[in-house]
């Protein structure tokens, strides 16, 4: 349906430049444009939300595949971050502080990137990982990228396969998952999920 809205936005842009110029049809011509903007819209809502909301109109994977994820399963740049969280599967692996369906989990380590992607970034053990070629980020933003990208970059002590240290127990495909936009979605929701917010609910107990 994107390009049935893409040959619907050209419509309307004929109508509306032809209005002009077109005394006699004018009213006809503004009419027709915005009835072939409507039907754009009708024919590819997310990709328009996504447009007005600064995202871009093209709702594709970072990595596409053939053939394609529908696009109801891909992490939008429309989304909020617990439906990406939820669409991802995120909550299966992982305890994520304010995500009450992720309670039960313990598969992996628990979610606090905004404790942990600082603290892991100067660490030596992830600085052996840089000098090798395994792992790129300098910041924590870029941690959190490369975390879900490409987790065998780095991978949390007591958390690879028991059958090969240099792979990680994460899905390895995200890249094919998630829309560029969908990705900064998240990664700006998880730069604020710290320790604090696990302490709050219950995750982590302080010590007096």
């Amino acid at each position: 349906m994107i390009y049935v809205a893409i040959g619907l936005v050209i419509v309307a842009t004929i109508c509306l430049i032809l209005s002009p110029f077109w005394a006699r049809a004018r009213v006809f011509l503004l009419f027709a444009s915005f009835i072939a903007l409507a039907n754009s819209y009708a024919a590819a809502p997310l990709n328009w939300i996504s447009f007005v909301k600064g995202s871009g109109f093209w709702l594709t994977p970072i990595l596409p595949r053939m053939p394609p994820i529908p696009l109801e399963k891909l992490a939008l740049p429309i989304d909020s971050p617990e439906t990406i969280i939820q669409k991802m599967g995120c909550y299966v692996c992982h305890k994520i502080p304010r995500i009450t369906l992720s309670r039960q989990s313990d598969y992996g380590p628990i979610l606090i990137p905004g404790t942990m992607a600082p603290r892991w970034i100067t660490s030596s053990i992830y600085q052996e990982r840089v000098k090798s070629g395994k792992a790129k980020a300098t910041t924590p933003r870029e941690y959190i990228i490369e975390s879900i990208l490409n987790p065998d970059a780095f991978i949390v002590p007591g958390y690879s396969d028991k059958n090969d240290s240099e792979k990680s127990l994460m899905y390895p495909h995200y890249a094919e998952r998630f829309t560029q936009g969908g990705l900064e979605v998240l990664v700006d929701y998880l730069l604020t999920v710290d320790v604090q917010a696990a302490v709050q609910d219950g995750l982590i107990f302080a010590h007096p």
